[in-house]
C-alpha cells in the first residue's frame, strides 16, 4: 500500500542518519588517523558515475580508507550522495528491470573492486 511504501522511505531515511551519519566516517578518522573517502553506490546513472576499473585502482593507490555505502529500497537520500567523493556507476544487467538485493549488490561490489580481475584493464 502507497502508506505502507511512504513509512518505508522514513524507516530508510532514519536508518541513513543513524547508520552513515557524521558518526561512522569520524570513528574511522579516529581509528585510522585519516578521515575515509565515502564511495556510494546508486541503481541510478549519471555522467558523475565513476567505474568499478577507476575505483579499484583508486583504492589500492589513496592511502585513505574507503567507506563504501549501500542504499536500500529507495536508494541513498541526495544529502549522503552529495557527501560522497565518488558514486559508483550501476550494476547493470542484460534487460531495463534494474533491482538487486543490497547483499547481491554488495557481492558483486566487492567482487568488481577487490577480486581478481580488478587488478587488470577490464572495462567493467
Amino acid at each position: 500500500s502507497g502508506s505502507r511504501a511512504g513509512h518505508r522511505k522514513g524507516e530508510s531515511e532514519h536508518h541513513e542518519r543513524r547508520h552513515v551519519g557524521a558518526a561512522k566516517p569520524r570513528k574511522i578518522k579516529i581509528r585510522e588517523g585519516v578521515a575515509p573517502r565515502l564511495t556510494a553506490t546508486s541503481a541510478r546513472g549519471g555522467a558523475d558515475r565513476s567505474s568499478y576499473a577507476h575505483e579499484a585502482e583508486r583504492i589500492r593507490s589513496d592511502p585513505r580508507p574507503t567507506l563504501l555505502l549501500f542504499g536500500t529500497g529507495h536508494g541513498l537520500s541526495p544529502r549522503v550522495l552529495q557527501r560522497c567523493d565518488a558514486i559508483l556507476a550501476p550494476i547493470e544487467g542484460p534487460s531495463a528491470y534494474n533491482h538487486l538485493s543490497v547483499r547481491a549488490a554488495a557481492a558483486i561490489t566487492l567482487d568488481r573492486l577487490f577480486g581478481v580481475h580488478s587488478r587488470t584493464n577490464d572495462p567493467i
